[in-house]
C-alpha cells in the first residue's frame, strides 16, 4: 500500500500555565486541512496535551514519513514547554534529524523560539518557522490557521502561504512582514512583527500540498537492503579473482578500488566518476550513457556509486536505485504497467511512477538516480519497448528531478535511429587502466609485453591475470598453462586451468568424483553457455514454464552429451570413471546436485540471481559457448562429421574471435614452401581450426558442410586480421565473402592465400556493394600513380596508366589526410595527434613528425597537374571497391567456379593472376614501383 504523508500537530498546556486558545488552534488547523485528508492525500495527527512520551511515540510511528512538525505552546530560546516537563530544544532536535529525510517544515508556533533555528538547520531540517520574541496566542492562533488555509488550497507554496498569512495579520493587526532565506544565524529583528521563515535553500520554499509524495527515508533503506541482497547473491564475487581464488591455497587478493576504472573521460575532459555525474547536475539535461568493453567495469561502476550515494545522504540526498534490465527479456509485455515501473514496485515498493519521480525541479542534487545496467544483453525485440520507456523518463518537463545513469559496451546513441530518448544523453566513457596501475598492482616486477600490456588495461582481465599466475607459480614447468598470453581466450583458458586442478586437488582420492566434476565444468557448462549464447541471454532461469530454463536445458544436456559417441571421443577417464547413474536423479534433486552444489558453490562459474542464473561475468558465458563450439569440434573431427555449432548458422564476430583465442590463431606468421618463384605456400599449424577445414576440402555438398567454411575462415580472418598464407585448396569458397580480408603478404617473401582446386564466385573476392568511401586522394610527384584512402584508414594506389591497383592496404590508423612524402618513397598520414611517415608496400610506420614539426615542405604537391587523358583515367577507377587481392594466383580453380568475363577482368586490374601473363606483368609492377631493400 502506498504511504500516506503525516502532518503531526502538536499542542501542550505545560502545568500551570494553560492557553485556552490552543484547542481552537487545533480546530482551525483541522478544518482547513480536512478536504485534503478526505482525498487522501494526508494524514492529520494531533496531540492536544503532547507529554514527553507521546512526543517519543510520534516520532518512532510516524517514521520517514512526517511532512509537517507543528508545536504550539509554551516555549523559550531553548525549550519546548510539554505538559510533563521542558524539552530541552537541542534535544527535541535531534529528534527531528531522524525525520529529515521527508520533513518539509518544522513550524514552532511558541514564544521567541528563534534561537532553535540555528540548531535545527544543522541537523538538516530544510524550512523552519519561529518566532523572534513572545506572542499573543489569539495572534498565534490566527497566524497559524491563516497559514494552513492558504497551504491546503494547493496553489500555494510555503514561501507564499507564509506571505498570504503575514499580510493578513498585517492588515488585521497593522504589521509587516519579515522573511528569511539561506542558513544563517537568527538575530532577533527589529520588526514587531513575530514570525520568521528561514529554509537552507530556496528550492525548499516550493514545496506545495499536493506535490507527490517521495518517501525518502523507506526508499533509501530499500535501496540499501537491495544492494545487501545482491551482495549476497550476483554481486558477490564482483571481484572476479575472489571467486577464482576461493578455497584455493594462493592467498585472497585484496584489490579494493586499486584496478576499477574511477576515471571518465567527459567531453574532452578526464576527471573521478562521481565528478563527472555531479557536474551534469547543473545541465540542462542529467542523463548519462556510460561505455566500456566487456570486464572494464561498468557494473563495478554503478555498484561504486550506489554505494557512494548512500552513504552520502546528508550530503547529497540523491537516491541510488541499481536496475538489471536485460530482465525485461523474460517480462511478459501483456502487463498493463511498463516494465521499469514493474521493477521499481518490485524491488523498492515504489508504487506509482508518476508521483515517485514527478517533483517539481530544484538546484543541486536529482532526487533520484536511475542506475540501468545490461542494455546490451536485451534482445532486439524488448530494446524497442525499453527505448520508449527511456524516452518517457528522460523527459525533463515531466520527471524533472531524475537522472539516468545507463551503461552499455559501447556508444548506443548513434543506433538509435530516430534519434529520440538517446540524444540526450551525455557520453561518460570508462578509461583503461595505464602501465603503471598495472605494474603497482602486480607488484613482482615481471616483464610485460606492450600486448600483454594492451590486454592488462582492462580491470577484470588484470585481477584475473594476476590470480592464475599465482596459481600457475604453484606448478610445475609443465603445466597446461598458457605462456606469454596477450588475448582474452587465452586468459580465460588459463582460469578452466585453475578449475581443473582445483578439482584434481580437492578429489585427489575420489577419482569418481573428479571426473563427475569435470565433465560438468568441460562439457555441461559449455552447453549451458553455448544455449544462452544462441538465445543472446545473459540469464537462464530455473523455473520449467519458461521458455529458456535451466532444468530443461540441463535435461538436454545429458541426452545429448552422455552417448556413446561422446564417450568414444573425449578422455578415456571419462569413460572409466563417470558413472552416468549420478545423472538418473528426479530433475529437481540433479538440479540442485549439479547446479547448485558443483556450477555455484564448488565451482563458482555460475551466481544465483533472483529466479535464475548469470555466468560470473558475460565473458566466462561466451567463453564457455566457445568451449561448446571447440568440443563439437573434436567430436565430428573423430566421427568425420561437421559440427552443427558450425554448420547450421553463422558465428558471430566476437565468438569467433574467442574461439580464435582459445586455439592461438592471432600467433599466426605466415611462411612456407614455394609454389611458384614469387609465391610462397603455408603449411596451417595443425590447431583444430585447420584440422576441421582439411576435413572440409573436396566436400561441395552445401547440404552437409552448410555454413562451415564461413565460420572458420572467419575465425581465422578475424584473429588474424588476414588471410595471407591461408591454405584455401579444396574448399567450396561461394558463399564465403573474402572481398574485404587482405589475402596477400608484402614482405621479405611475398605470401598468398592458396585456391588451388577452390570452388569460388563472384561474392568470394568482389565487394556487391561500394564500402570503400574515398575521402582523400593525392598524386605521387612522379605524376604516375594516384593514392585514395578513406577516413578509417583504407588505403589504393592505382597505376594511371594502365588502371592497375599495385596496392592496398590498412593502415590502422583514423585519417585527417594523407599525402606522399616528398620524394615519393613514402606515404605521410595525417591524424589527429601527428603525421606518421608510412610505407606502403612494407605496411610499417617509418617515423613519426610531431604536428608543431611538420612543414609544407616534406610532403609532395597533393595535386598536381595532369593531362586531360589522366584525370578521366582518374575519375574511371575512382570509385572502384577495395579488395586486398593483389598476387593472388587463381590459375587452378574448382572448374565449376562461377566467375563472368567482367569479374575476371575487374579482377585482374587488381593484381589477380588467371593466367602466366598476368604473372609477367605483375612482377613488371613489383620491379617498377617496389623499392629495393623493403620487400
Amino acid at each position: 500500500m502506498k504511504p500516506i504523508p503525516i502532518f503531526f500537530f502538536a499542542f501542550a498546556n505545560e502545568e500551570g500555565r494553560f492557553l485556552e486558545l490552543l484547542k481552537q488552534e487545533s480546530s482551525a488547523i483541522y478544518n482547513a486541512l480536512f478536504p485534503v485528508e478526505e482525498q487522501g492525500r494526508l494524514l492529520i495527527a494531533r496531540e492536544e496535551s503532547l507529554s514527553s512520551d507521546e512526543l517519543f511515540l510520534a516520532f518512532r510511528r510516524y517514521k520517514d514519513r512526517m511532512f509537517i512538525f507543528h508545536f504550539a505552546g509554551h516555549a523559550g530560546s531553548d525549550v519546548l514547554g510539554l505538559e510533563d516537563l521542558e524539552a530541552n530544544a537541542s534535544h527535541v532536535a535531534d529528534l527531528l534529524a531522524e525525520q529529515k529525510d521527508s520533513l518539509k517544515l518544522v513550524f514552532l508556533n511558541g514564544c521567541a523560539t528563534l534561537n532553535q533555528v540555528a540548531r535545527l538547520q544543522e541537523m538538516g531540517i530544510k524550512v523552519v518557522i519561529a518566532t523572534s520574541r513572545p506572542v499573543e496566542d489569539d495572534k498565534a492562533q490566527f497566524f497559524a490557521e491563516e497559514f494552513y488555509k492558504n497551504l491546503a488550497t494547493g496553489s500555494f507554496t510555503l514561501k507564499e502561504s507564509f506571505l498570504q498569512a503575514k499580510t493578513a495579520v498585517a492588515i488585521k493587526h497593522q504589521q509587516p512582514a519579515n522573511l528569511f532565506r539561506g542558513i544563517v544565524k537568527p538575530r532577533p529583528q527589529s520588526s514587531d512583527f513575530a514570525w520568521g521563515l528561514y529554509a537552507s535553500a530556496d528550492a525548499d520554499l516550493n514545496w506545495k500540498i499536493t506535490d507527490p509524495f517521495l518517501p525518502v527515508g523507506e526508499l533509501r533503506k530499500a535501496s540499501q537492503e537491495r544492494l545487501d541482497e545482491l551482495r549476497e547473491g550476483p554481486f558477490r564475487y564482483l571481484k572476479i579473482e575472489d571467486a577464482l581464488l576461493k578455497e584455493s591455497k594462493t592467498e585472497t587478493l585484496s584489490v579494493n578500488e586499486q584496478i576499477i576504472p574511477i576515471n571518465v573521460l567527459l567531453e574532452g575532459t578526464f576527471m573521478p566518476l562521481e565528478e563527472s555525474v555531479q557536474k551534469l547536475w547543473q545541465e540542462e539535461n542529467m542523463h548519462t550513457l556510460l561505455i566500456g568493453k566487456g570486464g572494464m567495469g561498468k557494473t563495478v561502476s554503478l555498484v561504486h556509486l550506489w554505494e557512494h550515494y548512500l552513504k552520502k545522504a546528508d550530503q547529497f540526498g540523491a537516491i541510488p536505485l541499481y536496475l538489471s534490465v536485460d530482465e525485461i527479456n523474460d517480462w511478459n509485455e501483456s502487463k498493463k504497467s511498463r516494465f521499469l515501473e514493474d521493477q521499481l514496485r518490485q524491488y523498492y515498493q515504489v508504487e506509482d511512477l508518476e508521483d515517485f519521480l514527478g517533483q517539481e525541479p530544484a538546484d543541486g542534487p536529482p532526487n533520484v538516480i536511475l542506475l540501468l545496467d545490461g542494455i546490451n544483453y536485451v534482445s532486439p525485440e524488448k530494446l524497442a519497448i525499453l527505448s520508449q520507456e527511456l524516452l518517457a523518463l528522460s523527459n525533463k518537463e515531466q520527471y524533472p528531478n531524475l537522472q539516468i545513469l545507463l551503461t552499455a559496451q559501447e556508444d548506443i546513441r548513434i543506433k538509435d535511429e530516430k534519434g529520440q530518448w538517446s540524444s540526450e544523453f551525455h557520453l561518460l566513457e570508462l578509461q583503461p587502466l595505464t602501465d603503471d596501475q598495472i605494474r603497482n598492482y602486480l607488484t613482482d616486477g615481471r616483464p610485460l609485453s606492450q600486448e600483454l600490456l594492451v590486454l592488462l588495461r582492462n580491470p577484470m582481465m588484470l585481477s584475473i591475470f594476476k590470480a592464475s599466475t599465482q596459481v600457475e607459480s604453484q606448478q610445475s614447468a609443465k603445466s597446461p598453462f598458457k605462456k606469454d598470453i596477450t588475448r582474452v581466450g587465452e586468459l580465460l583458458y588459463n582460469v578452466e586451468v585453475m578449475s581443473r586442478l582445483s578439482i584434481r586437488e580437492k578429489n585427489e582420492k575420489n577419482p569418481r568424483e573428479l571426473i563427475f566434476q569435470r565433465f560438468i565444468l568441460e562439457h555441461l557448462l559449455p552447453y549451458i553457455g553455448w544455449t544462452m549464447y544462441q538465445a543472446g541471454a545473459a540469464m537462464i532461469h530455473r523455473k520449467e514454464n519458461t521458455i529458456l530454463n535451466l532444468r530443461t536445458t540441463l535435461h538436454k544436456a545429458l541426452q545429448e552429451l552422455l552417448t556413446d559417441d561422446f564417450f568414444d571421443a573425449f578422455d578415456r577417464e571419462y569413460d572409466r570413471y563417470l558413472d552416468e547413474r549420478r545423472f538418473d536423479l528426479p530433475l529437481r534433486h540433479l538440479f540442485n546436485q549439479v547446479i547448485r552444489e558443483v556450477c555455484v558453490e564448488k565451482l563458482i562459474v555460475l551466481v544465483e540471481e533472483n529466479e535464475g542464473f548469470r555466468f560470473l561475468h558475460n565473458l566466462f558465458r561466451d567463453y564457455a559457448a566457445a568451449r561448446h563450439v571447440l568440443n563439437q569440434i573434436d567430436l565430428a573431427l573423430a566421427q568425420g562429421k561437421m559440427p552443427p555449432a558450425l554448420r547450421n548458422a553463422p558465428l558471430d564476430d566476437s565468438l569467433c574471435r574467442m574461439l580464435g583465442q582459445i586455439e592461438g590463431e592471432h600467433r599466426f606468421n605466415p611462411s612456407g614452401q614455394k609454389i611458384h618463384p614469387s609465391w610462397l605456400m603455408v603449411q596451417e599449424k595443425p590447431n583444430r581450426i585447420a584440422q576441421m577445414l582439411d576435413l572440409c576440402r573436396g566436400n561441395f555438398r552445401e547440404q552437409e558442410v552448410g555454413q562451415t567454411v564461413r565460420n572458420l575462415l572467419r575465425i581465422m580472418a578475424l584473429n588474424r586480421e588476414e588471410l595471407a598464407g591461408a591454405d584455401l585448396q579444396l574448399l567450396d569458397l561461394r558463399k564465403v565473402d573474402l572481398s574485404g580480408i587482405p589475402l596477400t603478404r608484402w614482405d621479405k617473401k611475398r605470401i598468398s592465400a592458396n585456391f588451388f582446386g577452390a570452388r569460388i564466385s563472384r561474392k568470394t573476392l568482389v565487394q556487391e556493394t561500394e564500402q570503400f568511401r574515398k575521402q582523400y586522394t593525392c598524386i605521387h610527384p612522379d605524376l604516375n600513380r594516384v593514392l585514395f584512402a578513406s577516413k578509417n584508414g583504407e588505403i589504393l594506389e592505382w597505376e594511371i596508366e594502365t588502371l592497375t591497383c599495385i596496392q592496398s592496404a590498412h593502415c590502422g590508423y583514423k585519417l585527417k589526410d594523407i599525402r606522399y612524402k616528398a620524394d615519393g618513397k613514402n606515404l605521410l598520414l595525417f591524424t589527429e595527434e601527428s603525421v606518421l611517415e608510412w610505407n606502403l608496400y612494407a605496411k610499417n610506420l617509418v617515423s613519426t613528425i610531431p604536428l608543431e614539426s611538420f612543414t609544407q615542405d616534406m610532403a609532395a604537391e597533393k595535386n598536381p597537374a595532369l593531362p586531360e587523358k589522366d584525370r578521366k583515367k582518374i575519375s574511371r577507377i575512382r570509385n572502384r571497391p577495395l579488395m586486398y587481392v593483389q598476387g593472388c594466383s587463381l590459375l587452378h580453380l574448382h572448374p565449376s567456379s562461377q566467375l563472368a568475363e567482367e569479374d575476371i577482368q575487374l579482377l585482374r586490374r587488381y593484381g589477380v593472376l588467371f593466367n602466366e601473363k598476368d604473372e609477367v606483368q605483375r612482377t613488371r609492377l613489383i620491379e617498377k614501383y617496389f623499392q629495393p631493400g623493403v620487400l
